[in-house]
């Protein structure tokens, strides 16, 4: 196993949660909104609506027909001040359909695996509903004591995040749909993307990154930087620190989910002193900047032009090299006849381990000269300094 060197944790929430209170009547046109998740064991999901709505009302979050062993969720993950007490909301159905055993279950909890359940609404019930497309107002505390209807208590108080879940399901037959609308849950705010750990470990000549989140609200993805600890201690103002960091790839998010994530980016070009940050990214472009992780690479004793694997290879192999010192490098690919097929290096490089992709079909990875390659032997040539290797790839189509 090899060791790691270097592990800095670091537990931080994003600022700028500023309670308020949440009041959801789903007449934006995003669905689900901000700090909603909607989910189903069949597949098919809450969705928005604009007809038959409360007091005509810009939209209402709706759930059809489900299938007899499914159960679709409506999610909610909130920030909670100690002040908070109660959610109210109101519900309707679509039609006047009994025997199917339909239901809203209400329930609650500081995670989406052990909730308790506030309430069951009979969807089918004439009791309940008597008139279809007809809003109820129903009434949930959330302080630990019960309200009038409840089928349980839970004091959610300072429970950060939290969660509230509306269900619907079935027993058989055709259900109607049910509709949810005009949500108010005083003291409490929709959490959004929350990182809770950002860790960089050494491995070998690789640096593995690795974070978590507890939840997230539109997260398009996180884009991961770096920059070299020296850069940043000679760089005389923010602006040229913020000028040093260098994008070294994109990790895709999970969009909006209330259920813990993991995520992980190896770094095979580093070397010396460096630092990483995440930059968060919404759908909607807002951006938020992680904490950084740093880490301390030795620089390779050697010079080494390693051979590309896999090889043979079609369409795209990698390249890997290390330089024991700082200098001008170039890395170029020559056909069989000595002539150039294209520049994968050509800057100036620190000491280190680096890892280049070659693409014999074009494209970025293709050093930017590069169309179609046929079959072959090819020839793969490193300088830097005073230092040369040469080594063989073959392609095969």
């Amino acid at each position: 196993m090899k060791k790691i060197s270097t592990l800095f944790v670091f537990l931080f929430f994003l600022v700028g949660l500023l309670l308020g209170q949440v009041s959801e009547g789903f007449d934006s046109a995003t669905f689900p909104p901000t700090g909603w998740t909607v989910y189903s064991t069949s597949g098919a999901t809450w969705t928005r609506i604009t007809s038959s709505t409360r007091n005509s009302s810009a939209g209402a979050a709706s759930s059809g027909n489900p299938s007899g062993t499914a159960s679709k969720h409506l999610t909610v993950s909130l920030n909670i001040s100690s002040t908070a007490s109660s959610i109210t909301y109101y519900v309707s159905v679509s039609s006047m359909q009994h025997g199917s055993g339909a239901r809203l279950t209400i329930q609650a909890g500081s995670d989406t695996t052990s909730l308790t359940t506030l309430r069951t609404i009979l969807l089918d019930s004439s009791s309940v509903f008597s008139v279809a497309n007809t809003y109820l107002q129903f009434t949930d505390n959330i302080d630990g004591t019960t309200a009038l209807g409840q089928t349980g208590s839970l004091d959610l108080r300072s429970t950060n995040p939290a969660y509230i879940r509306w269900t619907h399901q079935k027993d058989s037959g055709t259900s109607p749909s049910c509709r949810l609308e005009d949500i108010s849950i005083p003291n409490a705010s929709a959490l959004p993307v929350e990182l809770t750990s950002f860790n960089a470990i050494v491995k070998g000549r690789n640096v593995e990154l690795k974070w978590n989140t507890a939840t997230e609200v539109n997260n398009f993805g996180f884009e991961v930087e770096k920059i070299t600890v020296s850069n940043r201690l000679l760089a005389i103002s923010q602006e040229l620190i913020n000028n040093s960091w260098s994008k070294i790839g994109f990790v895709e998010g999970n969009g909006t989910t209330n259920s813990p994530k993991s995520y992980n980016f190896v770094d095979a070009n580093a070397s010396g002193k460096v630092a990483y940050r995440l930059k968060q990214i919404d759908r909607d472009g807002k951006f938020e900047y992680s904490k950084t992780v740093e880490v301390n690479i030795a620089a390779p004793k050697t010079f080494s032009l390693e051979q590309n694997y896999p090889n043979p290879f079609n369409p795209t192999t990698t390249i890997s090299y290390r330089l024991s010192a700082n200098s001008f490098t170039t890395l170029k690919v020559y056909d069989a006849l000595g002539r150039e097929v294209a520049t994968l290096v050509n800057e100036q490089q620190e000491a280190g381990s680096y890892s280049v992709k070659f693409s014999a079909e074009g494209g970025s990875a293709s050093g930017g000269n590069v169309s179609n390659l046929a079959s072959g032997i090819y020839f793969y040539r490193l300088e830097s300094g005073k230092s040369v290797a040469i080594k063989k790839l073959l392609l095969l189509k």
